[in-house]
């Protein structure tokens, strides 16, 4: 348990068709998590956490993918982006951002 959090984010989602059988998705989340309070120890003593941000929450995540799909062929591209984000309570441990992309067929 970490003590009182304040969370403020946005969240957009597109998708569509497009010509000759292409279909794109796109979303995109915004996170904004502080800490609102210092956190007290095992052993007593208070870690100074108060308005850092919540660890393992990316600020910004950003996920596309272009398909094709015609009835008998389907395929599909798609990224993912996860920006750096803290790993521990007082954001002393900052893990980087990483892009992954996929590949779809049949």
């Amino acid at each position: 348990n970490i003590g009182n959090v304040e969370n403020k984010g946005l969240e957009l989602e597109w998708s569509g068709q497009l010509p000759h059988n292409f279909n794109y998705y796109t979303s995109y989340t915004y996170t904004q998590s502080k800490q609102k309070n210092d956190i007290v120890s095992n052993g007593g003593q208070p870690l100074p956490t108060s308005g850092k941000e919540v660890p393992n929450v990316p600020k910004n995540l950003l996920n596309m993918t272009l398909g094709y799909d015609d009835g008998l062929y389907y395929g599909s591209v798609s990224g993912k982006y996860v920006s750096a984000f803290y790993g521990d309570l007082t954001n002393d441990e900052k893990i980087g951002g990483r892009t992954v992309f996929d590949l779809a067929a049949g």
